[in-house]
């Protein structure tokens, strides 16, 4: 169940703080950018 949508920059340095935060559990990144593959 998705309980508020928020919308960021799809793909970019908001989303990705975001998601590195815990802030949100879903968003739009893109499989050529291995920015989060690098995490752990």
């Amino acid at each position: 169940q998705v309980d508020e949508f928020v919308a960021l920059d799809a793909g970019g340095p908001l989303t990705k703080q975001a998601l590195r935060g815990g802030e949100i559990t879903v968003g739009m990144v893109f499989s050529s950018d291995p920015a989060l593959a690098e995490e752990e």
